[in-house]
């Protein structure tokens, strides 16, 4: 996990560059990102324009309640072991984002980039819109940031 992260951060001050260019050069009024664009957020709120991101499943949000991403099989809670677990795995995974986020500071420190908000929020998902092209049917309930909301599937139409 820690090589791909260093490749993809190895590929992002080229990806920002491109994307600055075309935000200067079609003056867009809306950025929607993938999840995985975490630089096209930088770029918006350079050019001082709003941006959501998309997110196919909301897997990789954190919350601050309910199974965490991450770990895979994790039913909703029923107790109150579960939810210690539950509490056990939100904190390694921001752990694990944290420890990441040392290990790689210089490169998100060229970025301009971090791991999270000051206000404790993810850095790479906007804190204006985030939707997640989910059903809420098959989603555990969570805390789901206030930003956040499950719009359905999106599918092609010929």
């Amino acid at each position: 996990m820690a090589g791909q992260l260093s490749r993809n951060l190895a590929l992002l001050p080229a990806v920002r560059r491109e994307l600055a260019a075309v935000v200067a050069r079609d003056r867009p009024r809306l950025m929607i990102a993938d999840f995985t664009a975490t630089v096209a957020g930088q770029v918006a709120e350079a050019a001082g324009m709003p941006w959501v991101t998309l997110m196919p499943t909301p897997l990789a949000l954190e919350t601050r309640s309910g199974a965490p991403g991450y770990c895979g099989g994790w039913g909703p809670a029923h107790h109150l072991g579960h939810r210690a677990r539950d509490a056990c795995g939100r904190a390694a995974t921001r752990a694990l984002k944290a420890a990441f986020g040392v290990i790689f500071a210089r490169k998100l420190r060229a970025l301009s980039a971090r791991i999270y908000r000051p206000d404790g929020s993810e850095a790479s998902y906007s804190n204006q819109a985030i939707l997640g092209l989910e059903m809420s049917e098959v989603e555990f309930p969570r805390d789901w940031p206030e930003c956040f909301e499950l719009i359905g599937p999106v599918t092609e139409t010929p």
